[in-house]
């Protein structure tokens, strides 16, 4: 029989084992494609401001999803080879070459990857239209990518995947040449031994696990930059991890089996000593799957967190329907009228004032410029700071009603030679905290005591890049002195969503023409192309590594199952019960789940507190939600897989 229809004949025989991977390797196809064909739609070229964030996106998400599926195509296919060792070892005690063998299973291994293909492919051209609605909604775009089929997209999705089918193919081929004889026979019936307690590992594990906890919360603090604590806390997290697993969790067993109290009860034992004597073996994929774990749940809330922050930061970014800069009678009253002609009413308006600070701290003197002349100041950003008080940012609060008013207005005092730093309310994150530092403002020096978004001038010419100190009444009035600040004027109307003929009108009226006038229908909305991208492109991540998440623990308990089977089956013999057994099976699956469940929940929200400190927010009903949902798909299959185990057993 030919090299193809012996691999035909094997693929057929195993299809029961290869139906999940066969699920993973289709849908991934499917999702490439459609990340590929956002890339490459002929009508992206016409519409490149609108999606350009959405291709950005989803360059860094195909990285992430080629590095996910080299890894599930590399730990699955050690899976299936393991599972196969007794009979490669009889195919060759029967005298066939390995050479030949080693063909079969490559071809195998290709087909198998050929046919997740030739499924994955429609399906992919099948819902992309569904992926360019569901993309442009979640970017809060009206134009939706027409339906399209490029060829370039289907060209790298081949050359990619015909690549790693290949590789894969060609890695079997070599496995199998360079396997002994004695090793494939013996390799079903290796004997499992309780692993050497090894005290130092599992104490070096706890101890880089929680100084990345410890970096994670307090990194900041001792003047580590943001990047660095995260970079040193995935490293720390991840080796901490394996550490665990590999020294720790096995001297943590070993005590629990010694207490005989504890363990001879019910079908604790077999439970507890499965796990144990297993976790040689099994220590890595725990390991792995408790990484997976915390990726799922940090990539679902930074998605979710994202959205929030996007709709948190509409009170920072636009504070109100519109506001411009100016101190001119004549100016205000001119819009005024304009508003007042058009099909809206003013809900209200506000007048706040700040100051400029050039590059060494002092007060910028603006008394004898107009409005047209301070825009000019403004536009040749020689300056450095803004500066103004408590009760100019109270008097904004009240007027747009913000919700957390009395929480940020704590925030926000001080006593005399302290401040806050205010953020720029164009900035998404930062990997740096002022907090603790000494500015020096007209010769006097104050201290950083915290540092926060707040709703003020919002995103208004270079401004919207600018830093700002917020200082106490009494503080801004000595510093202030003589000095006349620049008054920013916000005004909230109704029907802001339908604002863009009164902000035509508008232009030609406030000094500084567009760039002195920012709206809700501008700049907000074009930041949202950007966070809407992100958000939907950051779900189908998460989708994705949820899947190697299963994946994982699909092929742990698919191994114990066929390692078990005689066990159990000698157990039912001697007097145990189906029911019993099931007991024992629902205890032992269960700690394979719990405990990387839990350690990456962990894991997940220290990821989330770094997070929370780059983009200075709180997002931990985000993490909560996605804890919840994570928890909720993985109980429903631990009890799916649970009982494909007992199948697999008595079958």
């Amino acid at each position: 029989m030919s090299v193809i229809k012996l691999s035909c004949q094997f693929l057929r025989n195993n299809m029961r084992n290869y139906k999940f991977y066969l699920l993973v390797i289709t849908v991934t196809v499917a999702i490439f494609y459609n990340f590929l064909a956002l890339a490459y739609n002929p009508s992206v070229a016409s519409l490149a401001d609108t999606y350009m964030y959405a291709q950005i996106a989803a360059v860094l998400c195909m990285n992430i999803l080629f590095l996910v599926v080299i890894f599930f195509m590399w730990h699955s296919n050690h899976f299936f080879f393991k599972q196969r060792e007794k009979e490669t070892g009889l195919y060759m005690l029967m005298g066939v070459p390995t050479s030949k063998i080693g063909k079969v299973f490559a071809v195998e291994s290709v087909v198998l990857g050929l046919l997740a293909f030739a499924i994955g492919l429609p399906l992919g051209i099948l819902t992309s239209k569904l992926f360019f609605m569901l993309l442009a909604k979640a970017m809060v775009i009206e134009v939706v990518l027409p339906f399209a089929i490029p060829v370039a997209a289907i060209r790298d999705l081949v050359l990619v995947f015909a690549s790693l089918f290949l590789i894969m193919g060609f890695y079997n081929y070599r496995a199998v040449c360079k396997s002994r004889l004695i090793d494939l026979i013996q390799g079903a019936k290796r004997e499992q031994q309780v692993p050497k307690l090894k005290y130092m590992r599992g104490i070096i594990g706890i101890l880089l696990i929680a100084v990345g906890y410890f970096l994670s919360l307090k990194g900041q603090g001792l003047g580590i930059n943001l990047m660095s604590v995260a970079i040193i806390v995935l490293w720390f997290v991840c080796i901490g991890t394996y550490f665990f697993f590999g020294s720790f969790l096995s001297i943590v067993l070993s005590r629990l089996i010694a207490h005989k109290k504890l363990i001879y009860k019910g079908e604790r034992l077999i439970s507890l000593s499965n796990t144990l004597f297993r976790l040689q073996n099994n220590y890595k994929n725990l390991a792995m799957t408790t990484i997976l774990c915390a990726a799922t749940v940090t990539a679902f809330t930074t998605s979710l967190a994202v959205k929030t922050y996007a709709d948190h930061n509409l009170l920072i970014e636009v504070p109100y329907s519109l506001n411009y800069l100016g101190r001119e009678l004549k100016t205000k009253k001119q819009v005024q009228q304009i508003i007042q002609s058009s099909p809206h009413q003013i809900l209200g308006q506000v007048e706040t004032e700040f100051l400029l600070l050039d590059k060494q701290g002092h007060i910028m003197d603006l008394n004898e410029l107009d409005d047209v002349a301070v825009q000019k100041v403004i536009a040749d950003k020689n300056y450095g700071y803004m500066i103004t008080s408590v009760g100019q940012i109270q008097k904004i609060l009240e007027c747009i009603d913000y919700p957390q008013k009395d929480k940020l207005l704590k925030q926000l005092a001080c006593e005399s030679g302290e401040m806050t730093l205010m953020l720029s309310p164009g900035i998404i994150g930062s990997t740096i905290s002022s907090i603790g530092e000494v500015r020096t403002i007209q010769g006097k020096s104050y201290k950083i005591k915290n540092e926060s978004k707040v709703p003020f001038i919002g995103n208004i010419g270079p401004l919207s890049n600018t830093f700002g100190y917020v200082l106490n009444d009494v503080d801004y009035m000595k510093v202030k002195g003589e000095q006349q600040g620049i008054i920013n004027n916000g005004i909230n109307i109704s029907d802001q969503e339908e604002c863009l003929p009164l902000l035509t009108q508008l232009v030609g009226t406030v000094p500084g023409g567009e760039s002195n006038l920012n709206n809700y229908m501008g700049h907000y909305l074009y930041k949202y192309k950007l966070v809407g991208s992100f958000y939907f492109l950051g779900l189908i991540i998460s989708i994705v590594f949820m899947l190697a998440t299963f994946s994982t623990l699909y092929f742990k308990v698919l191994s114990d199952a066929f390692s078990d089977r005689q066990q159990y089956t000698m157990l039912k013999k001697i007097g145990m019960t189906e029911q019993e057994i099931l007991k024992s099976i629902y205890m032992q699956i269960g700690i394979a789940f719990v405990l990387p469940a839990v350690v990456g929940a962990c894991h997940a929200f220290m990821a989330n507190q770094v997070f929370e400190k780059f983009v200075k927010g709180n997002y931990l009903m985000d993490y909560l939600t996605a804890l919840g949902l994570f928890i909720a798909l993985m109980i429903v299959y631990y009890i799916g897989m649970s009982k494909k185990y007992f199948r697999l057993i008595f079958d």
